[in-house]
């Protein structure tokens, strides 16, 4: 049984699709992984709850994006740190955020050096990414706070780590969804079906 935290960085907001990829992860291979969710806006927080659990594994996800359900079957114990390959907006362009650093600049790593099972990157999203608690116990405190991902994997790498990320994770990055903004038009819209009677 591989024991695995989820953390959720979320400022308040409730995602429907990130609340409904909980439920089936939670379900997904219940003979192989014992999952607990913890969420809260403090990564630094959440990872001392983590490093006070018994998890092996912490999968950490940014509130709006929605992994593969079989995200789990990626682990892989040779690898402390392996990411999902998550995808962000420049200058209008749709790019993926796996980077490889070229003098002090981070570049989008060219698609054709991905690699099954797993490709070697500088930097990656810190928005779907495994962490085997080891990686934690080494660092300093705090591990996240005022840390972009890049400073983040570098701190990683300079313990001797290396980052990686599975192809076979690609990543779903949702909008914000107000559920009460959602009510008020399904109200709207029974009221609308009542009205003419539809």
């Amino acid at each position: 049984m591989i024991n695995i935290m989820i953390c959720i960085e979320s400022d308040d907001t409730i995602v429907a699709g990130s609340v409904q990829w909980q439920l089936q992860v939670c379900r997904y291979r219940k003979d192989k992984y014992k999952i607990a969710v913890n969420i809260h806006e403090d990564r630094d927080f959440m990872t001392k709850v983590f490093l006070s659990s018994d998890y092996e594994y912490s999968l950490w996800c940014g509130h709006r994006i929605i992994p593969p359900i079989n995200i789990m079957d990626s682990l892989d114990p040779n690898f402390p740190v392996i990411g999902g390959i998550c995808f962000g907006k420049e200058n209008k362009d749709l790019n993926h955020l796996v980077f490889e650093k070229r003098g002090n600049k981070y570049y989008p790593l060219n698609m054709n050096r991905f690699v099954l099972p797993f490709t070697e990157a500088d930097s990656i999203s810190m928005d779907a990414v495994f962490i085997h608690r080891t990686v934690f116990e080494e660092m300093s405190f705090p591990w996240w706070s005022n840390k972009t991902d890049n400073k983040m994997c570098e701190d990683i790498k300079s313990l001797g780590y290396k980052i990686f990320v599975s192809p076979r994770i690609v990543c779903s990055d949702i909008s914000k969804v107000d559920l009460l903004e959602v009510q008020r038009q399904l109200v709207r819209a029974e009221m609308k079906i009542v009205k003419f009677g539809l």
